[in-house]
């Protein structure tokens, strides 16, 4: 079963099927308004329209983009600003949602250097080799700035095209650290996180729901819809549902995309143990 699947079948557990017949395919009594499949209707109007985009906004994986196919423009007169449109044949077919930081892979020259200065580069066998000299080494490098092989002033400016707002050299020669959107069957969604996801997309539905029908069931009642009454009753405990979409995607869904995405994850576990994980 796929993550798709997955969710559509816990919206129609949730959800009694009468109600999504009348939500979704229009079905009043014995009034058929069209045909249609109700999976591929869910799917349509609440999955692909509001859950992968907002998931995808919030950006799905992180990956890092080679620059070497990339189109490049330098801009007149602005020796510190670099526009790269990047195909999306290099970040899986995806759109970028986020760009975090630009950085060199194989300038090495770019990486040693520091306002000038070479860093790592002193070979000490060459002069003056001794361990006094070996441990002086060693505390100037300790007390030296780090090398600066990277910048994070860079922006998304539309989509796929990212504007490097600093001199970084040759761009071709690095990559680009990226978030990028939700794939179309939601597939880097994986173990526990799908019954998050899942209890999310039935709030989704529920908020799809009773926006879409609440004014056709108070005109149908109102001329002879009787039958409904049930229905609308059930429909109008949907009140709130939009308010719990939003409070679950800001309380919970952020954090549980963010770990869901193992490079984000690595990075956040860094800054709280103030180390490396691999």
């Amino acid at each position: 079963m796929s993550v798709i699947d997955k969710l559509i079948f816990e919206i129609k557990q949730a959800i009694p099927p009468p109600v999504l017949e009348v939500a979704f395919m229009k079905r009043k009594g014995r009034n058929h308004k069209y045909a249609g499949d109700l999976d591929w209707e869910i799917r349509n109007k609440v999955i692909d329209a509001r859950i992968r985009v907002d998931l995808s906004i919030l950006g799905a994986e992180t990956i890092n983009v080679p620059l070497r196919h990339a189109e490049v423009q330098f801009l007149e007169n602005q020796d510190y600003r670099t526009v790269l449109r990047v195909p999306k044949s290099l970040t899986k077919g995806r759109p970028i949602s986020q760009v975090i930081a630009f950085n060199y892979w194989f300038n090495t020259v770019a990486a040693d250097l520091n306002n000038g200065w070479q860093t790592s580069s002193y070979n000490i066998q060459s002069c003056g080799n001794s361990p006094m000299m070996g441990a002086a080494q060693q505390i100037l490098r300790a007390a030296s700035p780090a090398p600066i092989n990277s910048s994070a002033n860079v922006e998304l400016i539309g989509e796929n095209v990212v504007v490097i707002n600093d001199y970084m050299g040759k761009v071709q020669q690095g990559s680009l650290t990226v978030r990028v959107g939700q794939d179309e069957e939601l597939s880097n969604w994986n173990g526990a996180a799908i019954f998050h996801l899942s209890r999310y997309a039935v709030m989704a539905a529920k908020a799809w729901v009773w926006s879409n029908t609440i004014i056709d069931l108070d005109s149908g009642c109102l001329y002879g819809g009787a039958e409904l009454s049930r229905i609308q009753q059930i429909i109008d405990g949907y009140a709130d549902a939009n308010d719990n979409y939003v409070d679950y995607r800001d309380e919970v869904i952020q954090a549980v995309n963010a770990m869901n995405d193992g490079a984000r994850h690595q990075t956040f576990l860094r800054g709280l143990i103030a180390g490396q994980s691999r």
